[in-house]
């Protein structure tokens, strides 16, 4: 059986949602209360494809890491950089954790850039037109979540997963150039 592993990091400014939407996905649950992430968490979870087993590897960072730890960005492969759509400081901090992610890594990752806080739809202070508009400045595909009721979770880790395999494909496939199989 085929296994491959992605190194995934989430990334984004203090209380936007990050170890929750993760914290849901992987469990199916959500905490209530704000607990600040105070050391880098590593998670993984396993998906089977046809005959492939393919794992993500999450890393959930302290903001101090981010921002001072050149070796965290170490083979990432994918990036979720999350803000809150209530509160649009957030998306302009999203751009600057982009602009820290693209200078330490080797390859550009696939990024999503993911508006949580769909629950507080009625307090949104980030239209969702200009949230598109800076997710395709960035070279990002773009989706609004809720880690509080699930909304679109479970699509945004698809999405994740369907990407990353993809563009393992595309390097694979360009590797072999003019290779004929079979």
């Amino acid at each position: 059986m085929l296994e491959r592993s992605f190194k995934v990091v989430l990334l984004g400014a203090n209380a936007v949602g990050k170890t929750s939407l993760l914290s849901r996905h992987l469990s199916g649950e959500f905490q209530q209360e704000y607990i600040p992430t105070i050391r880098t968490t590593v998670s993984e979870k396993a998906y089977r494809v046809l005959d492939c087993c393919f794992k993500l590897l999450f890393w959930d960072p302290r903001v101090e890491q981010v921002n001072g730890d050149e070796g965290f960005f170490a083979n990432t492969e994918g990036a979720l950089i999350v803000y809150d759509i209530c509160r649009p400081a957030t998306l302009s901090e999203a751009e600057r954790y982009y602009e820290a992610l693209v200078r330490r890594v080797d390859a550009k990752p696939a990024v999503w850039l993911v508006g949580n806080k769909l629950d507080l739809a009625h307090l949104r202070g980030v239209d969702r037109a200009l949230a598109e508009e800076k997710a395709s400045e960035l070279g990002a595909a773009y989706i609004e979540t809720s880690a509080k009721t699930g909304e679109n979770v479970e699509a945004l880790f698809n999405q994740l997963l369907k990407g990353l395999i993809r563009r393992r494909l595309i390097e694979v496939k360009g590797k072999l150039g003019g290779v004929k199989l079979g």
